[in-house]
Formats: C-alpha cells, sequence, structure tokens
C-alpha cells in the first residue's frame, strides 16, 4: 500500500525503488500517490538528496488529469537546494526542464542565490552549468550581483578554480567580474586567510580594458585591517594578522612561489 505521506517520507530519506514504485502505483478505484503534495515537496527532498533518477521520475510524472511537478515552488528551491549541495546532474536536469505551457526553472532568483551559493562552497561544475545556462529569452546568470560578492566569497574560502573561472567569465554585453571591488575585498581576503594561489591568481588578473589590482593600494587596505584586529581585542579576537606574516605572502604570492604559510600568532 502506498500513500502520498509514505512517498514524501521515502523521497526524503532518498529510498529511490520506494519512491519510484509510487510513482506507478494504482490503487483500488483509482487511488493514486501525489508527488505534488505540501508544494511539491518531494522533488525538494530529492533535489537535496542530489537523487537524479528520482528527480527525473518526478518531473517525467503525469497524473491521472495531466497534472506534474513543479519544481519551481517555493521561490525555485530545488535548484537553489541542488546548487548550494554541489549536485550539478539535478542543477543541470532542472536547468533543462520545460512544463506542459513552456514553464522553466529560474536560477537568478533571489538575486543569483544559485550561483553566489556555488561560488561560496566552490562547486566549480556547478558554476560552469550556471554561467552557461541561458534562458528561453536569453536571460543568464549575473556573478557580480551584490558588489561581485561569488568572487570575494570564493577567494575568502580558497577555491582557487571557482576564482580563476568567475575572473575568466564574460557575459552578455562583454560583462566581466571584477576582484577590485568592495575596496580589493578578494586579494585581501585571499591573503588574510593564507590562500596564496588565490592571491597570486587575483594579481595576475587583468580587467577587459587592462584593468588591475593596484598592490600598493590592496596591501594599505589589508594593512588597515590588521590595525582593526589589533584594536578588537576586547571583542574576543582569536588570532593577530601580523605585518611580518602579511609581508610574507605578498612576498611568496608576487615571487610565483607555491608555499603555504601556516603561522598564526594566539593573542
Amino acid at each position: 500500500m502506498f500513500t502520498t505521506e509514505r512517498l514524501l517520507s521515502d523521497a526524503e530519506a532518498d529510498n529511490t525503488a520506494r519512491v519510484l514504485q509510487a510513482l506507478t502505483w494504482k490503487g483500488e478505484s483509482g487511488k493514486w500517490v501525489d508527488p505534488r503534495a505540501l508544494n511539491n515537496q518531494a522533488v525538494r527532498h530529492a533535489s537535496r538528496n542530489g537523487n537524479l533518477d528520482v528527480v527525473l521520475a518526478l518531473l517525467a510524472w503525469k497524473g491521472p488529469k495531466g497534472q506534474w511537478v513543479d519544481p519551481r515552488d517555493f521561490t525555485q528551491q530545488a535548484m537553489l537546494i541542488a546548487s548550494e549541495q554541489g549536485h550539478v546532474d539535478v542543477v543541470e536536469a532542472l536547468l533543462k526542464w520545460n512544463g506542459p505551457g513552456g514553464e522553466w526553472v529560474d536560477p537568478t532568483v533571489e538575486n543569483n542565490w544559485s550561483v553566489r551559493m556555488a561560488a561560496l562552497h566552490g562547486h566549480l561544475r556547478v558554476l560552469r552549468a550556471l554561467l552557461e545556462w541561458r534562458g528561453p529569452k536569453r536571460q543568464w546568470v549575473d556573478p557580480r550581483v551584490i558588489f561581485n560578492i561569488a568572487v570575494r566569497s570564493a577567494s575568502a574560502e580558497g577555491y582557487l578554480g571557482v576564482v580563476k573561472t568567475l575572473l575568466e567569465w564574460r557575459g552578455p554585453g562583454g560583462a566581466w567580474v571584477d576582484p577590485r571591488e568592495c575596496g580589493d575585498a578578494a586579494v585581501w581576503k585571499a591573503s588574510f586567510k593564507g590562500h596564496v594561489d588565490v592571491v597570486q591568481a587575483v594579481l595576475e588578473w587583468r580587467g577587459p580594458t587592462g584593468e588591475w589590482v593596484d598592490i600598493g593600494v590592496a596591501r594599505a587596505k589589508t594593512e588597515c585591517r590588521d590595525i582593526l584586529l589589533l584594536c578588537d581585542e576586547e571583542e574576543g579576537v582569536r588570532a593577530r594578522w601580523t605585518p611580518l606574516r602579511q609581508a610574507w605572502i605578498w612576498a611568496v604570492a608576487m615571487g610565483g612561489l607555491r608555499r603555504k604559510v601556516a603561522t598564526t600568532n594566539a593573542v
């Protein structure tokens, strides 16, 4: 015996066989299981789990009167969740989906949340899929939103591949990612966390008309950051970014070396 409640539970528990059986089950008096329940929750569960088989089965399902699963419910949550979790196969399936009336999944919702989360969590394949996507009216995902937060987040986390992909990206109309936003935040955040390869990649970057990160300006800003940290001891700061460590990382980055700097002075 299959029920809608059990279907949702199985989808959440990643029980592929049970979900697939439930979708084709026909009971007495024409009873059937409705995967659209709770605002199409089943497809959100499957997207979170990265279960491509279940996602595809749900998207292909048709009810007795032509009912269909809508992955756009809850502000396109299926896409947002899959992007954040790094499930590139699910992301690609959702991007290719079309509903019976031409409906489509929009990865630009919530101010391009999907591409921001892909960058923040280092999901390079998801990032590339999103950047390559074009909507039915040539819509596109914009990684420049919120003052180029995608490249700043990836730089802070040390995701070199993501940073390079963003810096190399060119969007419609010649759009490009600018790592100088928010006071050269990409380079000083990477420097602050010791991501030497990222620092070097950002310093080697050139914009479409020769733009570049001014190391003198960036260094001055990171040194201001040092002062702020040193003055913030009463707020519970646990580590100092000393001028010595800062200067060493700049020297390593500019010298083209690949040494890991892992010295931290405890307060």
